[in-house]
């Protein structure tokens, strides 16, 4: 397979999934709700059947939200899927896409997060709608999650794509003194 190394001054995570939505046609589960999340997702597991491993340095990445310095992207195909790791002073996370995901996929994405820590104002402008139907199904934690300096705990749900949004099974917290356990569903 294909082996990318290299260092670059800057990088454009926008404009880069982009060229890579329009290289690789997704493969679509039967009725599957298509949106740029998914698609992007299975883009990039796809790119990982030819891909055996990427890595890069990157002085600036631009991610769209959060401009990102010194960063570092790995990413790694095995027998189980594509691993995508970045790393950088603002962030460090793994992406786990299975082997073959495709769009509207029941296997859900693992997002990993050990660390991030956003300025204040970050993901974008007030008043801006995110709506349940942009994200696949996935399993997220989040360790040492800093907004604005400020400490919000630890975080891990698991979240299935519905047709009319997504269905939480679990959603666990730790907040200052607060444990934090639920279940729902975010719907439009």
């Amino acid at each position: 397979g294909l082996v990318v190394e290299g260092d670059t001054a800057t990088l454009s995570i926008p404009d880069w999934l982009a060229l890579l939505q329009r290289m690789v046609e997704p493969r679509a589960a039967p009725g599957a709700r298509d949106n740029a999340a998914a698609r992007t997702a299975a883009a990039l597991a796809s790119i990982g059947d030819r891909l055996q491993r990427a890595n890069i340095t990157v002085d600036r990445m631009e991610t769209g939200a959060l401009p990102l310095d010194q960063a570092a992207l790995r990413i790694a195909r095995s027998e189980e899927g594509v691993r995508l790791e970045l790393a950088s002073r603002q962030v460090e996370a793994a992406l786990r896409l299975p082997a073959g995901y495709r769009v509207g996929d029941e296997r859900l994405l693992v997002l990993d997060i050990e660390r991030l820590a956003l300025p204040a104002g970050a993901g974008g402008a007030a008043g801006v709608a995110i709506s349940p139907l942009a994200f696949p199904s996935m399993k997220l934690s989040a360790r040492n999650l800093r907004i604005a300096g400020e400490d919000y705990g630890s975080w891990a749900l698991e979240a299935r794509a519905q047709p009319d949004g997504l269905q939480f099974a679990s959603v666990t917290g730790n907040w200052r003194a607060l444990d934090i356990f639920g279940q729902g569903a975010w719907r439009v």
